[in-house]
């Protein structure tokens, strides 16, 4: 569950890397393809959302070769590789 510190540092976001984030965190890992398709984006596009996430430290970087994000905020408390449940869909 998220605190209401959390909710409000998403907030805090502009509109684009919060619909980035959300989509990640709805996934729980995902390749920037993948968080595509659900935002509806070019990769190219998202994937420079996704490293610009990464720049911030709220995803770590992409693991390896294969470039799967995976969802949790760096220093934001979020347990890391938390799965999505219906309870953070209805914060969010």
């Amino acid at each position: 569950m998220f605190s209401q510190k959390q909710l409000y540092k998403i907030l805090e976001f502009p509109k684009h890397l919060q619909v980035s984030l959300t989509s990640l965190l709805k996934l729980s890992l995902a390749s920037a393809d993948q968080v595509a398709a659900v935002t509806g984006k070019a990769l190219a596009i998202e994937s420079s959302y996704l490293n610009q996430l990464v720049v911030m430290h709220i995803v770590p970087g992409a693991s390896g070769s294969n470039g799967f994000f995976q969802c949790c905020f760096g220093g934001f408390g979020l347990v890391k590789g938390k799965p999505w449940t219906v309870e953070d869909e209805k914060l969010l």
